[in-house]
């Protein structure tokens, strides 16, 4: 009795061929798989123009404005509304011309949903005839605005506040040093005494130093330019004085202003010098006297500048003793009770 076995096949040369005839079989269906499936990709976003006549430059000029968006063009002539033809042409949106060639209706459609986005018409009734660029940019406007909406930009973070420096410490206050100011100050004016002698023209010289509340001190002189003269039947005799004295006086205001008045007293020494001119039979001679004397002095100024003042200076006065002049051994006048002075003043003022 004979029974059939199966039989493995050998490993010779025909199972090789086998298994790459099964490898390659698997290959082709991968790859058949992955050329049916199809490719996911967002599709192209297409703007269809309606062309009412061929070659026509108004369309031209608007195509080429879409296409510098980034859009699909299809054109094709009026067959239906806009609306139904644009979504024959799956396109997002259709734009034709007007009848009147003076502008363009312009339909859009949602990108996702498809639905009526927006239906526009833009116009330029120019007497001259429409603005074809014009109208080309505004169509491109529109529709880069209503494609491609920019997302909403995020707010810009605050700045930080500005952290305030630490604020210095309070400067140590330190006492302020009284300031004083030095002058020289120098005039020319009438010096008389009454008593018989006329007055003399006299040349005035003051030496100041002054504090900061207005007080000083100062240095007085004074001689004559032009003496005085006193006449009798005896003759006649020319009378100079040559003062020297010490002042303590106040300024107010004692703070910088434009006039200033200053008031003084002090006292020192006075020389008087008398040269006598005799009439005939009688000896003329000369004479001198030194004597103490007191002032008080009153000065009326106006400041030029920083540094300079004019002012009038008025002094009154005594001497300690009276002089009494003589002709012959008799008196012929007196001088010196009384002394009254006047001088125009300039002064200039230093630190």
């Amino acid at each position: 009795m004979n029974r059939g076995f199966l039989q493995r096949p050998s490993d010779g040369p025909g199972g090789a061929r086998h298994v790459l005839a099964c490898a390659a079989g698997l290959y082709l269906a991968i790859v058949g798989s992955a050329v049916a499936a199809p490719v996911e990709n967002r599709p192209e976003l297409r703007v269809l123009l309606v062309v009412d006549r061929p070659n026509d430059p108004f369309i031209e000029r608007i195509r080429a404005e879409v296409v510098a968006l980034g859009l699909g063009v299809v054109t094709r002539g009026p067959v239906g509304p806009l609306e139904a033809d644009a979504r024959a042409q799956q396109a997002v949106a259709a734009i034709r011309v007007l009848a009147s060639r003076k502008g363009v209706e312009v339909w859009m459609a949602d990108v996702t949903t498809g639905r009526t986005l927006a239906r526009q018409l833009i116009v330029d009734e120019r007497p001259q005839g429409p603005d074809q660029t014009l109208i080309a940019l505004q169509t491109s406007e529109i529709l880069r605005t209503s494609l491609f909406p920019q997302a909403a930009k995020p707010r810009p973070t605050p700045p930080p506040a500005p952290v305030r420096p630490p604020e210095p410490p309070p400067p140590i206050a330190q006492p302020a040093r009284p300031s004083s100011k030095s002058a020289i100050v120098t005039g020319f004016g009438p010096y008389y005494s009454p008593g018989g002698a006329s007055a003399s023209f006299q040349e005035w010289l003051s030496l100041q130093r002054r504090w900061q509340r207005g007080f000083g001190v100062a240095l007085d002189g004074s001689w004559p330019i032009l003496r005085g003269s006193l006449s009798r039947i005896e003759g006649s005799a020319l009378v100079g004085a040559y003062t020297l004295g010490a002042e303590i006086f106040a300024t107010l205001p004692a703070k910088e202003s434009k006039w200033v008045l200053t008031a003084g007293i002090g006292g020192g020494v006075l020389y008087l010098r008398t040269v006598g001119e005799s009439n005939a039979a009688l000896v003329g001679t000369s004479a001198s006297k030194v004597v103490g004397h007191g002032y008080a002095r009153v000065e009326a100024g106006v400041r030029l500048s920083s540094w300079a003042r004019l002012a009038l200076t008025t002094l009154a006065g005594t001497t300690f003793q009276s002089v009494t002049i003589r002709y012959a051994g008799n008196p012929a006048g007196s001088w010196g009770s009384v002394l009254l002075a006047a001088f125009l003043s300039f002064g200039a003022e230093w630190e």
